[in-house]
């Protein structure tokens, strides 16, 4: 499947939301509903890393409404999403975006690589601990 999301860590604290080549909106929503459902059985706050390193060279159409319509159904506990890619310039473009659209409740932060992503959520646990 071109959009997978599944449980990083035993805890249950980190998904994974990994995209393959070609995608489409409908693969992001089905995987994004699955990624809200695991949230919502957990009582303590989740990462949800979005993973792109694998992904197609640009995000299909209409990129802006369906992120912004996921954001604004995050769950509650949902501590912060993790962008990685190689293309940084273009995921910051929709951060500020959104943080201008209103999602000043989700905390974004942009990586180049999984292990900067995983290294963040880290120091994030320890923070918050």
């Amino acid at each position: 499947m071109p959009v997978s999301v599944d449980w990083l860590d035993q805890p249950k604290t980190i998904l994974h939301m990994k995209f393959k080549g070609e995608w489409t909106w409908d693969e992001f929503h089905a995987s994004e509903k699955q990624a809200k459902l695991l949230s919502k059985a957990i009582e303590y706050p989740t990462y949800l890393l979005m993973d792109f390193a694998d992904s197609m060279k640009s995000v299909p159409m209409g990129a802006l409404s369906h992120f912004r319509s996921a954001a604004l159904t995050a769950p509650a506990n949902r501590k912060a999403i993790v962008i990685i890619g190689p293309r940084l310039i273009v995921a910051q473009t929709f951060v500020n975006l959104l943080t201008q659209l209103g999602m000043t409740h989700l905390n974004f932060h942009i990586t180049r690589t999984y292990d900067e992503a995983v290294e963040f959520i880290a120091n994030q646990t320890k923070i918050g601990a």
